[in-house]
């Protein structure tokens, strides 16, 4: 009797598929309303869901977290520190777009300067952290895409250093998710130090972190939003939640209100899948914890680096959550000198 070779070949795939552990990551019927999308269980590096995540789009803002890491690099290996006190160029100051409100001549920590990318994504600060470290924005250019190489962040190029608009300035989901990975687990104190601050102050004006979903998403605390026309609207995203560490990225959503959504609902069912995983039912999303301290940063003296910020302890009634986005698309890099709303959100 004859029997068929591939019919055996089949069932032995269909049973032995059958039989596997089953990861209940978000079923790839699911999609999501972005143009690119990537997450992963940072513990373990292993990916739970893409979509279109080599697609090129514009970075935006987060362009930044390049030039926090690189900056934090050098703090790392004792070539910059934290307290070295950064005389802000005209040049720095002259950037247009999500602003921290620097102006020439002040003089800025630089642990400050990180924490207004960070919270404010300053686009002015971006600019007075690279001529600090590097000697010039264009030099500083050099250093990232040269990072961008050895973390093989293959299809991304980058010709400035706080991500306002250039037509050849490109990443993809899956670089953005190498990048923010590779991050965290060099720097991890830059999630309490920097990107999970609520509020910050400088020069006595507020600033709320561009990053809304530290309010109303679970165990979140970071990472980075951005937006420029080219690309929509951003999100580098990361949760922890028991032992479990979310890391996505969204990109190229229609609004704010869009991204936050579809982000908080990759997220929910990357969760759910993990706890699936294990045999566990997942737990319910609890509220967000209370807000962190909030940060009131002023301009160094000159002769007094220790006194160029202080951290008050967070307030007995938490600092409000942004007001919703009314969902008009707003246009790119667009904030006033005096406004603390970023135009990178």
């Amino acid at each position: 009797m004859r029997v068929n070779k591939a019919f055996i070949l089949t069932s032995f795939l269909i049973c032995l598929l059958a039989a596997g552990p089953s990861f209940a990551a978000p079923k790839r019927t699911d999609s999501y309303n972005v143009r690119g999308v990537a997450m992963m269980d940072i513990e373990t590096r292993k990916m739970l869901y893409t979509q279109n995540a080599d697609k090129l789009i514009p970075p935006a803002s987060l362009t930044k977290i390049l030039t926090m890491y690189i900056a934090q690099d050098y703090i790392l290996k004792k070539k910059a520190s934290y307290n070295d006190i950064v005389t802000v160029s005209a040049a720095a100051a002259s950037q247009r777009g999500s602003r921290m409100g620097l102006s020439a001549g002040d003089k800025v920590r630089l642990d400050d300067l990180l924490r207004g990318m960070a919270v404010m994504s300053g686009n002015d600060a971006a600019a007075a952290v690279a001529e600090h470290i590097a000697g010039s924005q264009k030099a500083f250019v050099k250093l990232m895409n040269s990072k961008a190489f050895v973390l093989k962040m293959t299809r991304s190029r980058f010709y400035n250093v706080h991500g306002l608009p250039h037509p050849a300035q490109v990443t993809t989901a899956n670089d953005m998710l190498k990048l923010a990975s590779s991050y965290l687990r060099a720097h991890p104190s830059a999630i309490t130090r920097y990107h999970s601050l609520r509020y910050i102050e400088y020069k006595g004006v507020p600033a709320h972190n561009t990053n809304s979903l530290l309010w109303d998403f679970a165990g979140m605390d970071g990472l980075k939003t951005g937006y420029v026309d080219a690309s929509g609207y951003n999100l580098i995203a990361t949760a922890k939640r028991d032992q479990h560490r979310i890391l996505a990225v969204v990109l190229g959503a229609q609004s704010k209100d869009v991204r936050n959504q579809e982000c908080a609902r990759l997220m929910e069912n990357g969760f759910s899948g993990l706890e699936k995983s294990k045999g566990k039912t997942p737990a319910k999303a609890s509220k967000p914890a209370a807000a962190k301290p909030t940060v009131t940063t002023k301009p160094a003296p000159a002769t007094k680096a220790k006194t160029a910020a202080t951290v008050k302890p967070a307030s007995k009634k938490e600092a409000p959550a942004p007001a919703k986005s009314p969902g008009s698309k707003k246009t790119a890099q667009t904030a006033s000198k005096t406004s603390v709303a970023a135009a990178l959100p």
